[in-house]
C-alpha cells in the first residue's frame, strides 16, 4: 500500500524523479519512500560533534505557477509556517535530526537536509529524504532574514567554534522571506538585464542567452508578513520577469 519514487543516484534539484512504476531498478537509479506531507529543509553549522540550527524553511516543489512540474526545486520560504501548537516540538524533532547526523559523519561548517513534514495539526514528524554537507539554497534567505554570514559562520563551526544564535528568538520576530526560481514556459531569448540585480533577481542570465522551455531564466525574492504574502510577491515578480523575456523573444 506504499508508494515509491524512483531517483536517479547522480542528481539534484529534483531532476529526473518519477513516481515508480514497478520496472526494473538500475544501478543509476535508487528508491525511496513517497512520504505525503509538506516538503521542507533545514540549514546548520556543526564543529563536527554539536550544531546549530540556522533556519527551517518550506520547500517549493513542482509548483506550475513557476512554470515547475514533477518533483523540480523551485525554490524556498524562511521560516517554515507552522500551526503555534507545534513549532517547538518541530523544532526540536529537527535539531535532533541535525546533532545526530553531525556526530554520525563527524559533519563541520555549513550543512543542510530536506525533509517532509508528515502528519497534522500539533503531531508532525520530520522525514529526512536527504543530506547536503555543503552551503544550501536557502542559506540566501537565512542571510537575508537574519543579518548573519553564513561564510563567517561556516568557518568558524569548521574551526570549532560555534556561536550563540537563537533560531526561536529570529522567528518569533515575525516575517516570511521568499526565492522562486522562474522556468521558461517556451524557448526564449534573454532581453537586455541591466538592473535585474537592483529588482531584486538573482542568478541572472547574458542579454541573447537562449533559454528552452522548462529550464530556469532567473531566480525572484520577495518578502512579506505572511508566508500567503510572500508567495503571492513570488508570483508577482516571476511574471514580471516573463513578461520581460516575451515582449525582448
Amino acid at each position: 500500500d506504499r508508494r515509491w519514487l524512483r531517483k536517479p543516484i547522480r542528481s539534484g534539484g529534483g531532476h529526473g524523479i518519477s513516481l515508480w512504476r514497478e520496472e526494473p531498478l538500475d544501478e543509476a537509479h535508487l528508491l525511496q519512500e513517497c512520504v505525503e506531507g509538506t516538503y521542507a529543509s533545514a540549514a546548520f553549522v556543526a564543529d563536527g560533534w554539536d550544531c546549530v540550527l540556522l533556519g527551517v524553511t518550506e520547500q517549493l516543489i513542482g509548483r506550475e505557477e513557476l512554470g515547475g512540474r514533477g518533483f523540480r526545486w523551485c525554490g524556498n520560504i524562511l521560516p517554515l509556517d507552522l500551526p503555534p501548537q507545534g513549532v517547538e516540538a518541530v523544532l526540536d524533532a529537527v535539531e535532533e535530526i541535525a546533532a545526530k547526523l553531525t556526530r554520525r559523519f563527524g559533519l563541520r561548517g555549513a550543512n543542510g537536509f530536506d525533509f517532509v513534514l508528515a502528519g497534522r495539526g500539533d503531531c508532525l514528524i520530520p522525514c529526512l529524504v536527504e543530506v547536503n554537507p555543503r552551503y544550501t539554497a536557502s542559506m540566501e534567505l537565512v542571510e537575508w532574514a537574519y543579518g548573519v554570514s553564513v561564510f563567517d559562520l561556516h568557518v568558524r563551526s569548521s574551526e570549532g567554534e560555534l556561536l550563540p544564535f537563537s533560531l526561536r528568538d529570529r522567528i518569533q520576530k515575525g516575517g516570511f522571506y521568499g526565492k522562486g526560481i522562474v522556468y521558461a514556459q517556451a524557448d526564449v531569448v534573454v532581453p537586455e538585464t541591466a538592473g535585474w540585480r537592483e529588482r531584486g533577481r538573482r542568478d541572472i542570465p547574458f542579454p541573447g542567452e537562449k533559454i528552452e522551455a522548462r529550464h530556469p531564466i532567473c531566480t525572484v525574492l520577495a518578502q512579506g508578513d505572511s508566508r500567503d504574502e510572500c508567495w503571492r510577491r513570488l508570483l508577482a515578480e516571476a511574471e514580471a520577469v516573463r513578461q520581460e523575456v516575451e515582449e525582448g523573444r
